[in-house]
């Protein structure tokens, strides 16, 4: 008989796409007891048979259609216990049987030579990137980078974001030789010499000529240009280059810009080379357009360093602060960098995301012209530092109406009290502690509405990457929608309205035109068996009523399956399978059917955890899949103590 309800809050629940538990709607695995020996397989007229008459009738009667050796290499050696992997074997369900397949898979354990059963779960990698000091860089999962990464299939390779997205550092200029740099820098195909691709600059002959395959070209015909003893990027923009040719090869208007430009030279004269001033300190004010541009569009998944939001594009440097300046650097041509900028997206054939992490006051009509022009004319992203001063004012270019103006906030939305905050902010992004490059080969963790601009930049570079046909106007209305106005709900109100839209969320921008949200609203149990007490202890068994709730603005979840899983060896489940409601957006549902487990008498008590995998269809039947975390409570008897309500302890009468 059912006891009492208790009910749990979930106090922390993940959606955890890039770790999430799905298995095959098609196979299941089983094991041979270790006594029986390995089957003989016989395939003839697309019928499978082996030599276990048991078997044989259990495969007619259950649409098997065929089984293999999981791991066909395996022999008596390869065991774990009372696991032997010659005698663990792949079973192919039918497609009329595939409804029933979590009950083929149970029902097999009966037959006397089975030793055990196991779905077989879908494995991929990880989507958090395998750079070193990833674990340094909260902003990642405050902006919900790490979450939007999941909408590509990186284990079929299609990896987020796209190298035709071009992220624009217009600054101090950018150390692009930089080991978490360098492999995303731009490289103007436009201005590669014909005679070079004759001579095999393009190695492997896909018309796209790579940083990789410029820095080898150059190391395999010319050596060390710069003479500094080292091949790279700057060798290929090096005096006596084979990329100069002193010609505006694709009549953008700047001559050799091969890997961006430097606006300002010595004194203000252009040059092709836009590397920060020589003999800088590698984390004085030179290295900020470097730490800018990591923030970009750092090389991810590299094994090295950083990652960025964009997770792949293209980073431009473009220099803007005179080296004759002997004092920490001013920007001196930054409208001229922007100017610049835009047209090396535009004639490149796609578009430019334009930083400017700098600024200050006084409105000038003219350079408000310049930012629409670039937002206009040819297409671009423009976005602004909104200022570290602890007041309400206006800033330049960020309070250009074209112009993003992005303030700075921490990781968690609170609000720091010394960045500026205005009207014209547009978003808020995080800007406080943020890892990145600097020049050489290091990294430093600095503050700064500087910082928060291209947190905010390479969003729009991965929105950008999965809506390519967007314009600037689209994709800016987007982030608008969707951006995160939690923060106002936690910051003093005199904040109000001047934080922006909220925080970017790249996740919602992305996901929730497509898909839903689902997270655990509640979760239920009730003792099937047990002592009465009203909370579960070991031996008792209990189910469980889960209520999900879709956030709002999300798509309607449709034909949600679920699957209750507890890999803790003390906890099985009696029933496992349930489907939901359609659960359209702001709304919650609760499980069609039971959902039951069993715990084991000699369990250890304490917090337990299962996982609710869960498939179904977003927009236009496009599939959805998550798997959301489960916690409850194993703990002793307590006479005269039982929960009844939350985790609030009430005693009884006595």
């Amino acid at each position: 008989m059912k006891r009492a309800f208790l009910i749990l809050y979930i106090l922390s629940i993940g959606i955890t796409y890039a770790a999430e538990v799905r298995t095959s709607e098609t196979t299941f695995l089983f094991c041979l007891k270790k006594e029986v020996q390995p089957l003989q397989i016989s395939r003839t007229n697309n019928d499978v048979t082996v030599n276990n008459a048991e078997l044989n009738k259990f495969f007619d009667r259950n649409g098997i259609v065929d089984i293999e050796l999981w791991i066909p290499s395996a022999t008596e050696i390869d065991k774990d216990g009372d696991i032997y992997f010659n005698r663990v074997y792949r079973a192919y369900v039918s497609e009329k049987s595939r409804v029933n397949i979590h009950e083929i898979r149970e029902s097999i354990n009966d037959l006397t030579i089975i030793h055990s059963s196991e779905p077989e779960y879908i494995r991929k990698p990880l989507y958090t990137p395998n750079d070193t000091n990833i674990d340094q860089q909260c902003s990642i999962s405050a902006v919900g980078a790490d979450k939007a990464w999941d909408y590509w299939n990186i284990p079929a390779g299609i990896m987020p974001g796209n190298r035709d997205i071009l992220l624009a550092s217009v600054d101090t200029g950018v150390d692009y030789t930089h080991p978490d740099l360098w492999k995303n820098s731009w490289i103007n195909q436009g201005e590669i010499p014909s005679w070079t691709l004759e001579d095999g600059l393009d190695l492997n002959n896909d018309n796209f000529v790579t940083p990789e395959e410029v820095v080898q070209y150059i190391e395999n015909g010319f050596g060390d240009l710069t003479g500094d003893g080292i091949v790279n990027l700057r060798d290929a923009v090096a005096s006596g280059s084979p990329f100069e040719n002193s010609n505006d090869d694709d009549d953008n208007g700047y001559t050799d810009d091969l890997l961006g430009w430097d606006c300002s030279g010595t004194y203000g004269a252009d040059d092709n080379d836009p590397y920060p001033r020589e003999g800088s300190s590698s984390n004085g004010t030179w290295a900020h357009g470097t730490h800018v541009a990591g923030i970009l569009a750092a090389t991810t998944d590299n094994n090295l360093g950083m990652a960025s939001t964009v997770y792949n594009a293209s980073i431009i440097s473009v220099k803007v602060s005179r080296d004759s300046q002997q004092t920490d650097p001013g920007i001196s041509d930054g409208y001229a960098g922007i100017t610049y900028a835009a047209k090396a997206g535009y004639y490149s054939g796609t578009f430019t995301i334009i930083n400017n992490s700098w600024g200050g006051g006084g409105y000038s009509s003219y350079e408000n012209g310049i930012v629409n022009n670039a937002y206009t004319t040819y297409g671009a992203i423009v976005l602004g530092a909104a200022g570290n001063e602890d007041e309400y004012a206006s800033h330049y270019p960020s309070s250009y109406s074209n112009c993003i103006s992005v303030a700075a906030i921490g990781c968690n939305g609170n609000w720091g009290g010394w960045a500026t905050y205005h009207s014209s902010v547009e978003f808020s992004a995080p800007g406080e502690s943020i890892y990145s490059a600097i020049i050489g080969t290091g990294y430093e963790s600095w503050d700064g509405s500087s910082m928060a601009s291209p947190n905010a930049a390479s969003c729009f570079g991965l929105m950008k990457a999965f809506y390519p046909d967007w314009t600037n106007v689209e994709l800016r209305q987007r982030m608008q929608e969707t951006a995160d106005d939690f923060i106002y709900e936690i910051n003093d109100e005199q904040y109000d309205g001047f934080l922006g839209y909220g925080m970017i969320d790249v996740h919602k921008a992305i996901g929730s035109l497509t898909f839903p949200n689902l997270t655990v609203d509640t979760l239920l149990y009730s003792e099937l068996s047990g002592d009465g007490d009203g909370v579960l202890n070991p031996g008792e068994s209990a189910s469980f009523e889960i209520v999900l709730l879709n956030e709002e603005g999300w798509q309607t979840a449709l034909s949600l399956d679920s699957e209750l899983i507890c890999d803790d060896e003390s906890i099985s489940t009696i029933n496992s399978i349930s489907e939901f409601p359609n659960i359209s957006d702001g709304n919650t549902e609760l499980n069609q059917s039971e959902l039951s487990i069993s715990i084991s008498s000699d369990v250890e008590v304490g917090n337990k955890n299962c996982t609710l995998n869960i498939s179904g269809y977003g927009q236009d039947n496009i599939s959805y899949n998550t798997s959301l975390a489960i916690e409850f409570p194993v703990t002793l008897h307590q006479p005269g103590y039982p929960v009844t309500v939350g985790s609030q302890l009430k005693p009884t009468a006595v």
